[in-house]
């Protein structure tokens, strides 16, 4: 790149729409070397991607590989009440 057009990118303010342009540049030079080629898990399905929605698939995720407990609170306290804990948590 020579010194002119350097001084140029440096002038121009960045956007959202310089970035993404930005960005999709990158993107389509890396497919066209190949640098997207031959990637772990290419043509795989991915996995643990169920057919219901569960927005908290991440933490799921994350608790199940790194082997994480005590993250949660007790599901008794979270549910509806019935009468027996009721009963109980009155003495």
């Amino acid at each position: 790149m020579d010194e002119k057009n350097e001084r140029a990118d440096a002038a121009t303010p960045l956007t959202a729409q310089n970035q993404a342009a930005y960005v999709e540049t990158a993107i389509q030079i890396a497919i066209r070397n190949g640098e997207f080629d031959d990637l772990p898990g290419a043509g795989k399905p991915i996995e643990g991607l169920g057919t219901h929605h569960d927005p908290d698939w991440w933490i799921r995720r994350k608790i199940e590989t790194e082997n994480l407990s005590g993250m949660a609170r007790p599901r008794s306290c979270c549910g509806k009440r019935t009468e027996s804990s009721t009963a109980n948590s009155t003495g």
